[in-house]
């Protein structure tokens, strides 16, 4: 598996989350569900580094650009 920062997923392709870099982040993502070996899946991105729209266990969730570089995916 090839594993790539989640701002980097293409719309539409799938990954599962493998870790996160910042610990002040970590405790948010483990508060909206987000764990090692989630399956997470790129559904919008706004233009010039803007927020993107995932979709986790059924649940669609906005996180800034910024967020995004931080956390890490696998994908297959």
């Amino acid at each position: 598996m090839n594993e790539i920062r989640l701002s980097d997923l293409r719309i539409g392709k799938q990954a599962v989350l493998a870790e996160f870099r910042v610990s002040r982040l970590h405790q948010r993502l483990l508060s909206m569900g987000f764990s090692q070996g989630t399956v997470v899946r790129v559904m919008h991105k706004l233009p010039w580094h803007g927020n993107l729209y995932v979709e986790m266990d059924g649940r669609n969730i906005a996180l800034r650009h910024t967020e995004a570089e931080q956390i890490l995916v696998n994908i297959s």
